[in-house]
């Protein structure tokens, strides 16, 4: 059973971009916590260090959900970003049971 799947990403654009994704970490991995580096030709940004509680982004995450179905404010995170994300996993899915690059 596959624990750790990591994603190579070809862009439209000629970049290319990695993504590591697991159900599964080890303990360590809940100290070291999570990190995202975006890098390009501009430079090297790192996501900001959480300085919350979960209980509390978990919050703030409802209450943006709230707003979006009340049409209060659209969240660029909303459906269309989700049916994207999930053609994205499909083809990472077909990419390791065939063993060939997806297009998407």
């Amino acid at each position: 059973m596959t624990h750790t799947v990591h994603l190579v990403f070809r862009h439209a654009e000629g970049a290319s971009s990695t993504a590591t994704l697991s159900l599964t970490t080890p303990k360590a991995a809940a100290v070291d916590g999570v990190s995202l580096e975006v890098r390009g030709a501009a430079g090297l940004a790192r996501m900001p260090e959480r300085d919350e509680s979960p209980l509390l982004a978990f919050g703030r995450a409802l209450d943006a959900l709230i707003d979006a179905a009340r049409g209060r404010a659209a969240h660029p995170c909303g459906v269309d970003f989700g049916v994207r994300v999930v053609e994205i996993l499909a083809a990472a899915e077909k990419s390791l049971s065939t063993g060939a690059a997806c297009a998407v």
